[in-house]
């Protein structure tokens, strides 16, 4: 499961805090309105387990000796969850009747972890009971030990992300998108407004100030061909012999 905020545990009661300690000495019952809260960044102790055929030596961060039953209305908290956290551990049977929130605060880089045992032959999948907070895609899983007496919570890591910043930060950019439509619409009303005023102008200054008429309105002139005149030749009284000047002035006598 996922959800945005997890549960204030200011506002459960009694509300119980383990960090590399016991628990509980035998029996353990969180109750309606309840809350324990293991943070897996701390250290308690070294267990060896064998999970899903595989024998390894693991730190827990705190320890419940005897059976732990989280009622309806009562809340289990994994804390601090790293990319390599400690366990819960639990000697003795796990009843989970309430919920359970599991809290990342680093990623781990596709790794698998296991984040609490408890002693079972048959291991009830409690994963649908179990929200997870700052992973944006880790799943969660329950497998088994060989031979079968226990059972143990894993997680993959995904994508890690930070709690409840994130989520804010995203709330914030999608808030910001919707602020800048009503801003692009009023600029392009002004735009589109502006330019209409714009030609609106300039057709009353054309209706007000026609154009004056330029010389491509005027026809070209045609000009007539200027015919040769011919005078008569009766108007004069001389002939034309009378004017034949000779080739050699005459020298002037003295």
């Amino acid at each position: 499961q996922r959800s945005l905020l997890q549960t204030d545990l200011t506002t459960t009661s009694p509300a119980v805090s383990a960090c590399g300690s016991v628990v509980s000495g035998s029996s353990l019952t969180i109750g309606s309105g309840a809350s324990l809260d293991v943070d897996t960044s701390c250290t308690y102790g070294t267990e060896t387990w064998n999970i899903f055929g595989t024998s390894s030596t693991y730190t827990t961060s705190a320890l419940a000796n005897g059976n732990v039953d989280v009622q309806s209305g009562g809340l289990l908290v994994l804390s601090s969850i790293t990319g390599s956290p400690n366990a819960f551990s639990i000697n003795g049977s796990l009843t989970l009747s309430g919920s359970m929130e599991v809290i990342v605060s680093a990623a781990g880089d596709g790794t698998t972890v296991t984040l609490m045992k408890w002693d079972s032959s048959t291991c009830t999948d409690i994963t649908g009971s179990i929200t997870v907070y700052g992973c944006s895609n880790c799943t969660l899983n329950v497998t088994y030990s060989t031979p079968a007496a226990s059972c143990y919570l894993q997680m993959t890591f995904g994508t890690a992300t930070a709690p409840a910043a994130d989520d804010n930060d995203e709330l914030l950019y999608l808030l910001f998108l919707l602020l800048l439509i009503p801003i692009i619409g009023v600029g392009a009303f002004l735009f589109m407004k502006s330019a209409a005023g714009a030609k609106a102008a300039e057709a009353a200054v054309a209706e007000e100030y026609p154009e004056y008429p330029t010389y491509d309105d005027y026809p070209e002139p045609v000009y007539d061909v200027y015919e040769a005149v011919e005078y008569p030749q009766e108007i004069y009284p001389f002939a034309a012999e009378e004017f034949v000047y000779p080739s050699t002035p005459a020298e002037p006598a003295y």
